[in-house]
């Protein structure tokens, strides 16, 4: 029979508790234009992949701005600090994430495209990264149009 001291199980269980150090946020907030018209896009989801720590998301308004949350139980104003692959997918489209009763994403496009590249959409092939500092500036990201 396997058997612990009180002690083992103490540090078994600060060890999983996570007691650890926390990941550092700062807020992030920035803006999405289109290359070429510099007009800002509404209905755009931002999503920040930190090389550690919790993702970012955020949906763009009618002015292209964006304010970032974390997608964790937390979910704090901001992202991580340091490195982050930066994704983009045009919900335009559909202008908003709906469901049906079932679960299944709904199909609201009435054939309307995607207005920018596919390659923003893949956070391992998306040519946006950035370093996200402390007291992080606004920033301005300006997309390549679908197609091109």
């Amino acid at each position: 029979m396997f058997h612990m001291s009180k002690f083992s199980v103490f540090m078994l269980v600060i060890f999983l508790c996570g007691c650890g150090e926390k990941v550092r946020i700062t807020n992030v907030t920035g803006t999405v234009k289109m290359k070429g018209t510099n007009e800002p896009l509404e209905h755009i989801v931002v999503e920040f992949w930190p090389d550690d720590g919790p993702t970012s998301r955020a949906k763009t308004d009618a002015s292209g701005n964006f304010s970032l949350r974390t997608m964790d139980e937390a979910d704090a104003e901001g992202a991580v600090l340091g490195g982050h692959k930066v994704t983009f997918k045009d919900t335009w489209p559909m202008k908003d994430d709906v469901l049906t009763d079932s679960g299944e994403w709904k199909d609201n496009s009435k054939g309307k495209k995607a207005r920018i590249s596919s390659q923003y959409a893949d956070p391992t092939k998306t040519p946006e990264t950035i370093t996200v500092a402390e007291n992080q500036a606004p920033l301005d990201f300006v997309l390549t149009p679908a197609g091109k």
